[in-house]
């Protein structure tokens, strides 16, 4: 049957309407938004996705981790997570299923001890973990299939109580808050080896009772930012590029000033785009937030915001757009959406997760 050239323009031309932006072509691959939250007494990792649309969570996985899951860690690539099991001195490691987001065992290697706290390097070639009751911190290698290698590079020991530890966003420098022992440790790290040597000023002190334990860096500068709990106060470092080595040009309270009851300061993050960080009150119940100078990276009080009971870890998802807190005593996890102009939180749900929600990650593939 002859098919004239106005009958193929017609059909051409219906097309375009019911595709108006030009979905005539290969349409982008939407992406999915996942997050992880480890339960330490229901000894699970449960697995949420994240609806843009109606802006709910909906749980996609929920996977047996046994030996009480609590710090979570994922490559660089957001290929794998790590995981410490705290009650068995357990690291494991875990594929993530880019498509649905789900979680496949590869391996389980003895820890050096209860740990705290783990994450990689820059490389994704090292798992760097911290042992806050027996005061030490540890290396593992990291084969190119995710899989955890038993014999560590290293194990130092000579902490009180080891926080938290990240390589620099360089992966030239590495730092290890000492909670306990009102120090931060300075290191040069050989991405090459895994190996942490000494800085020519192997430590700086913190005010007693400062207690430092979680910090972040910024994306754009040298400078890093350290959440204290006891005094529950927020410290902003310049890093030395060329040395690595840290100096505090601003202090800044989470909690206002009129609040006297007991609380203790807990985990922190900043925004993607670098404009807002958050950090997390326990006992106050909240979330501190602030705004980030663009030029010197000082940080100005934005509001605290009511949270879950316990506020053990948070996560702000890639977007920059929606921030979820668990409530380690409530047993719940909370979304929040992040007003943009503002850094506000404007909270969107709150909903029972599984028992000690322990560590939240986020991941966008």
């Amino acid at each position: 049957m002859l098919i004239h050239l106005w009958e193929i323009l017609l059909f051409s031309f219906l097309i375009l309407l019911s595709n108006p932006f030009g979905k005539i072509m290969a349409q982008e691959k939407k992406q999915s938004l996942f997050i992880y939250v480890s339960l330490r007494n229901s000894n699970a990792i449960v697995v949420y996705k994240f609806d843009d649309q109606t802006s709910k969570l909906n749980l996609v996985d929920s996977l047996t981790v046994n030996g009480g899951p609590a710090p979570m860690g994922m490559d660089p690539t957001e290929n794998y997570l790590y995981v410490g099991q705290r009650e068995i001195n357990t690291l494991s490691s875990f594929k993530i299923d880019d498509q649905t987001g789900k979680l496949s065992f590869i391996n389980s290697i003895p820890a050096a001890d209860n740990m705290a706290y783990v994450a990689t390097d820059r490389t994704g070639k090292f798992l760097l973990t911290a042992y806050y009751a027996s005061g030490k911190a540890a290396v593992y290698p990291i084969n190119s299939e995710g899989q955890l290698q038993s014999k560590a590079v290293l194990i130092f020991d000579n902490y009180v109580n080891a926080h938290s530890i990240l390589t620099d966003p360089n992966n030239k420098f590495a730092f290890i808050a000492d909670k306990g022992g009102d120090k931060i440790y300075q290191y040069k790290f050989d991405e090459n080896t895994g190996m942490l040597t000494p800085n020519a000023q192997p430590e700086i002190g913190t005010q007693k009772g400062t207690e430092p334990r979680h910090f972040v860096f910024h994306g754009s500068k040298d400078i890093v930012y350290f959440v204290n709990e006891t005094n529950n106060t927020v410290t902003a470092y310049d890093i030395d590029k060329e040395t690595g080595t840290l100096s505090s040009f601003q202090n800044i309270s989470t909690i206002p000033e009129d609040f006297t009851e007991f609380t203790k300061a807990a985990d922190i993050h900043i925004s993607p785009d670098n404009r807002f960080l958050y950090a997390s009150n326990r006992g106050h119940e909240s979330i501190a937030a602030y705004k980030v100078d663009e030029l010197k990276g000082e940080l100005t009080t934005i509001g605290y915001f009511p949270t879950e009971v316990n506020p053990r870890s948070f996560a702000i998802e890639p977007s920059g757009n929606f921030l979820f807190c668990a409530g380690e005593s409530s047993n719940n996890l909370v979304s929040y959406k992040i007003n943009q102009e503002t850094g506000e939180l404007e909270k969107i749900e709150s909903f029972f997760v599984g028992e000690v929600p322990s560590w939240v990650l986020v991941k966008l593939n």
